[in-house]
């Protein structure tokens, strides 16, 4: 399936959907997704000096328990 939603990072906020996986778990359900995200699509610069040392990309992994209230 498909998530969709807004994704906040550095004060920036994005439309986002990616792809998931919905489960059924312990009486509710588990939302697992994984998704990459470029630093400098959420205005994060990364200094000249130590560009070559960190990621321009990050992994973003996410697992929620959802369950009826």
């Amino acid at each position: 399936g498909q998530a969709v939603g807004q994704l906040t990072i550095h004060g920036q906020t994005k439309d986002i959907a990616v792809p998931c996986e919905l489960l059924k778990a312990d009486g509710g359900l588990l939302l697992q997704t994984e998704f990459p995200v470029t630093v400098e699509d959420f205005g994060v610069s990364i200094p000249g000096a130590v560009s070559d040392k960190i990621a321009k990309e990050a992994k973003v992994t996410l697992r929620a328990n959802l369950k009826k209230r």
